[in-house]
């Protein structure tokens, strides 16, 4: 899609925001949105997108974005302080991704997926002469003392980026203001926000989610949800149901998803992805035969051909596993 059409997604959008906690390992603090009645959209307005950070007992950082600077430090050849307009001064990438919080149960609530803008974390690097031979780990130091790490070589991906913008604005400051990472693949907590600095170390650093048990690699785990129609509706015997949902599989992407009607599965039509890191939109038509009872299942197989496993698994320490079911009734 354009810039300018998935700007009109967004002026279209209108999500209805609410506030909400997800607990785990330690207690995220997870703002996001009640979903409304339809198929989730394909790019979610910044309004809406789920919010995350550790800060569930004091408020998140406000940065002043006037005397801000971006310090890059450690195992690079020449340290340097870089202004927001050092930033844009540098070529500009602009990308959908869709992010998603690791302490998601089933079905995945927070997550959604916007535009990013900003400079490639190599071309930053760059600026500091590149990073040292001996550097494994890039580490993110955030205004709020928050931390966390990423392997120097996923700091070098095409795809990794510094970004300043979100859907065609400056980030907001619950997204992160003035500089957030977005990192292909990996959940949520990894893609640091309030950024100030970064700190190129010679071993694996464990970063302040990482301290309390949770993945330090954190690859996406498949999945899928059902969001419409909504577990307990009731729905017209012999009439034709309109169904749909997302998938998501982080930078494998998702080749196809299949739906149950009573353990029977059907593949679903599938809208072409915003980007290589967004989710998928599915959607499919079913007529209830018969007044009764029905349970519906969902189910992913990501771009390598691994299909999501049905096995229930909390989200504590490497993200939650298993299908979305929901039961409705047709009469």
């Amino acid at each position: 899609m354009q810039r300018r059409q998935l700007l009109a997604v967004l002026a279209s959008g209108g999500l209805a925001v609410a506030a909400y906690r997800l607990f785990g390992g330690g207690g995220m603090s997870a703002r996001g949105l009640t979903w409304p009645r339809g198929v989730t959209p394909a790019l979610t307005p910044a309004g809406a997108h789920y919010q995350v950070s550790k800060n569930a007992l004091f408020p998140d950082p406000r940065v002043d974005v006037a005397g801000w600077r971006l310090d890059v430090y450690g195992l690079v050849r020449q340290p340097v302080s870089l202004t927001l307009d050092d930033l844009r001064a540098l070529p500009a990438v602009e990308q959908p991704a869709t992010l998603a919080c690791i302490s998601n149960g089933v079905p995945a609530r927070a997550i959604s997926t916007a535009v990013w803008t900003g400079a490639r974390l190599a071309d930053v690097l760059a600026r500091a002469g590149g990073p040292d031979p001996s550097a494994a780990d890039l580490v993110f130091v955030s205004a709020d003392n928050y931390t966390d790490s990423i392997p120097v070589a996923k700091a070098l991906d095409a795809g990794t980026i510094l970004a300043y913008e979100m859907n065609g604005a400056p980030i907001p400051r619950g997204h992160g203001a003035p500089l957030r990472a977005i990192v292909p693949g990996i959940y949520g907590m990894k893609n640091a926000k309030w950024i100030e600095a970064i700190e190129l170390v010679g071993g694996d650093y464990l970063g302040y989610w990482q301290q309390r048990g949770w993945s330090d690699r954190a690859p996406y785990v498949t999945l899928s949800r059902i969001d419409e129609p909504r577990a307990g509706d009731r729905v017209a015997a012999g009439q034709p149901l309109a169904m749909g949902g997302m998938a998501f599989a982080g930078d494998r992407g998702i080749a196809r998803v299949d739906l149950a009607v009573d353990g029977a599965w059907q593949p679903t039509a599938l809208d072409p992805p915003l980007g290589p890191d967004t989710w998928r939109i599915w959607r499919a038509t079913w007529t209830p035969p018969r007044a009764g009872r029905y349970t519906l299942a969902v189910r992913a197989t990501d771009g390598t051909g691994a299909t999501q496993p049905e096995t229930r698994r909390p989200s504590f320490p490497d993200g939650a596993t298993g299908w979305h079911t929901i039961v409705i009734d047709a009469g």
